[in-house]
């Protein structure tokens, strides 16, 4: 018997600022959208070309409440979790979609997230990827 394994590992921009929300059950809980980029060939002439392609991200917990307390639009971010696809009913017609449930969600340095977390949390790593697990949920 072979043991299947559901990990993803995205690295991005935040499409907008995170709204934290709480669950029936008092969980909180953000949804993140995260524009990943890559270079394509364009069909015409072999140039090259941007696409963006963008996930829908679920984080909960403490990890939600530092994504909505630091995280703005446009700040980098590491992401890995489990993909999660449901269907759903609209009007009659079936829709699909996919989600990231995030285990992991690191702060990347740049701009946006070392003005936001120096300060703040102290010190970002020397300068590398803060990790949300690592944090003390009383700062």
């Amino acid at each position: 018997m072979t043991i299947d394994t559901n990990r993803i590992l995205l690295t991005g921009r935040v499409g907008q600022r995170p709204e934290l929300k709480t669950s029936t059950n008092g969980s909180p809980y953000v949804r993140l959208s995260l524009a990943v980029h890559k270079i394509v060939k364009a069909q015409a002439e072999g140039t090259k070309e941007p696409l963006t392609q963008w996930h829908q991200i679920m984080v909960w917990g403490n990890q939600a409440e530092y994504c909505a307390r630091f995280l703005n639009k446009g700040s980098p971010v590491l992401v890995e979790g489990a993909l999660e696809s449901r269907s759903y009913v609209v009007d009659g017609n079936k829709r699909y979609s996919t989600t990231v449930l995030a285990d992991r969600v690191q702060f990347l340095t740049g701009k946006n997230a070392e003005r936001s977390l120096n300060g703040n949390l102290g010190t970002d790593n020397g300068g590398g990827p803060l990790d949300v697990n690592t944090l003390d949920a009383s700062a």
